[in-house]
């Protein structure tokens, strides 16, 4: 059963803990340059960055870089002799290549895309949208990507039909993260508290162990997650991940020095970000005004149980009514979309003018909208049967409709709503709330704590999207974060039971 005296005494142990912290966390990576020597171009039009990488003055490391802006080549100089290198490293045979796969949480495919149009992260294929799963939730985002569906529940708060376990206690245990078998480094959950109140500082720290993990790994070759970005742009937003980034490219940079560029790293994001600041919708009183009584357990139709354990965008509820429920919040200020089940297997989302109807069929998808047009989606599926992507019954090609919505406002919007109740969450909510970008919801103790700069979870684009690059080879410009693994494999980048896979030679 749950108990809120412990969850009262585990948020005052969090209060004590949210304090600067001690050595445990301290210490940064060893960081490349912030900046090269000199930046020039030669005969061959290739831009040649120079760098001071011993700090004595003089140029000892060059990179450089092809007409396409990717870094081709290293040039090591030492006692008056000049070695190049060849960038990135090819696999020879019985050969494995160093490698690190590093992902980061919540960091949104757009800032890492100006980025890379800036000139950084050059030693990778340009960055690739990721599409990730609804809810946002980082567990099921890596759920998807790892193959480990399906996560016990949206968080570690949910109701199992019998009881709603304590979100607190099985956070510490990590018990709603199935995906961690497939990792090979990551900060215990214990301690993310930490990260969260001085996120800088935490974030440097976990590339500092990442550092020592990778040089300690067998053939050099890890896996490793990184909560930091995410309580950097909670904290701070767009400036916040603006500063992670440089860091990571950064880190990258001297990986690849100290390695004489015998490595490939592959970085990627659970999801994005909204970068809009929020406030709680205040779902508890909302609800009982409406005259429902909030419960533990599901013991009679008036029941409801809310699920607040993080300061998220999205909500999930428990109920023997989920249409009136869903019908009754989504009329409410803050609440963009609401989504339930149907009789028939199919998925019902409402806005607060619209209504629809989300069946699979054999090629893909069919969207009936009772009335309004609550995704937004009359218009893009008119241009597919247009272009004969909708068969005569309706069925809308699962392919084309991915491709058409990449950029739409929620991005993929059929097979996210579907997946939401099958199969991506053994105890699925009754009733999913997305709501606004500017509205939140979750933990009452956190909400007065903290001030939210940034959060995830609904199914809108900025946090629903987040990215992938590799030093390894160019990836499809958009994918959904379940068929990730398998682009990435199609390059040479293979996870498997927590170690990258040695590439097959060239």
């Amino acid at each position: 059963m749950f108990r809120r005296p412990f969850v009262t005494f585990k948020l005052l142990t969090l209060c004590v803990t949210l304090l600067p912290f001690g050595g445990c966390l301290m210490g940064g990576p060893s960081y490349f340059p912030a900046a090269p020597l000199s930046a020039t171009v030669d005969a061959s039009n290739r831009a040649i960055d120079v760098y001071d990488t011993d700090r004595d003055g003089t140029g000892d490391y060059s990179e450089l870089r092809s007409a396409d802006g990717r870094v081709r080549l290293l040039r090591f100089a030492s006692a008056g002799e000049t070695q190049e290198v060849a960038f990135p490293p090819q696999a020879g045979e019985g050969r494995q290549v160093p490698q690190l796969a590093l992902v980061l949480d919540s960091v949104p495919f757009n800032l890492v895309q100006a980025a890379y149009t800036s000139g950084r992260f050059r030693l990778f294929h340009p960055p690739t949208r990721i599409i990730s799963p609804f809810p946002v939730m980082t567990d099921i985002c890596l759920d998807e990507f790892f193959r480990t569906s399906p996560a016990p529940g949206m968080e570690t708060e949910y109701y199992d039909g019998t009881e709603t376990t304590d979100g607190w206690e099985l956070y510490d245990v990590q018990a709603n993260s199935p995906w961690l078998a497939s990792v090979d480094w990551h900060l215990p959950y214990s301690r993310h508290n930490q990260v969260y109140m001085s996120p800088r500082n935490g974030f440097a720290a976990e590339l500092s162990r990442i550092e020592r993990a990778l040089a300690d790994a067998p053939g050099h070759r890890l896996v490793a997650y990184c909560v930091g970005t995410s309580a950097i742009g909670f904290r701070q937003s767009q400036r916040g991940h603006e500063w992670a980034l440089e860091q990571v490219d950064r880190f990258c940079h001297m990986l690849v020095h100290r390695m004489h560029g015998d490595i490939e790293i592959t970085l990627l994001s659970d999801h994005g970000h909204n970068l809009v600041a929020s406030r709680s919708i205040g779902l508890r009183e909302r609800i009982k005004d409406l005259g429902y009584r909030l419960a533990r357990e599901l013991n009679d139709d008036n029941d409801v149980i809310v699920l607040d354990f993080g300061l998220v965008n999205c909500a999930g509820l428990h109920t023997r009514q989920p249409v009136k429920l869903a019908s009754e919040l989504v009329q409410e200020e803050g609440v963009e979309l609401a989504l339930y089940r149907d009789s028939d297997d199919g998925v019902m989302v409402a806005s607060r003018d619209g209504l629809a109807r989300v069946q699979r069929c054999a090629e893909g998808w069919r969207y009936d909208c009772e009335y309004g047009d609550p995704l937004q989606l009359v218009d893009v599926v008119a241009g597919l049967r247009d272009s004969g992507d909708v068969s005569d019954d309706g069925c809308i090609d699962d392919a084309a409709l991915f491709a058409a919505t990449i950029s739409h406002v929620y991005p993929d919007p059929l097979d996210r709503c579907w997946h939401a109740f099958h199969g991506l969450i053994a105890h699925a909510p009754d009733v999913y709330l997305s709501l606004s970008d500017g509205w939140h919801w979750g933990s009452p103790f956190l909400d007065h704590s903290v001030k939210v700069a940034a959060t995830h979870g609904n199914l809108n684009a900025p946090s629903s999207t987040g990215f992938v690059m590799t030093t390894a080879g160019d990836l499809p410009r958009t994918v959904r974060m379940r068929d990730l693994a398998s682009d990435l494999a199609g390059i040479g980048v293979s996870l498997q039971d927590g170690q990258l896979v040695a590439r097959s030679a060239d």
